[in-house]
């Protein structure tokens, strides 16, 4: 809305892309900036006479860093992204009295 583009000094000739871009301090604050927002985790649960026995855990990575065109494509993450992604998880979720077992690139919580 006109309003938004007001508020940080564009005109009418910007684009929804250009708004966002400016929005973020092009990619340095907010969500953009953030990397936990760039990674997650694909979760396969693998059941065995209808109980669950283990839970695979597949890192992704999002783009953090990249140029905007190969941002928010979820891609399997790889080497550093993904153990940093696979230990934060495990940081956090052992509190809750999970541990996750990482093993390569891929993380396992085994029942």
């Amino acid at each position: 809305p006109q309003e938004a583009y007001r508020r940080f000094n564009l005109g009418y000739d910007q684009t929804p892309g250009d708004y966002l871009d400016t929005r973020s301090g092009g990619g340095t604050r907010a969500f953009a900036g953030d990397p936990v927002f760039w990674q997650s985790v694909v979760a396969v649960c693998n059941y065995a006479g209808g109980d669950l026995k283990e839970v695979v855990l597949h890192p992704i990575d999002m783009g953090y860093g990249r140029p905007i065109p190969q941002r928010g494509r979820p891609v399997l993450a790889e080497g550093p992204i993904a153990q940093q992604t696979l230990t934060w998880l495990q940081d956090v979720s052992r509190p809750y009295g999970t541990e996750i077992s990482i093993e390569g690139d891929t993380g396992f919580i085994r029942l």
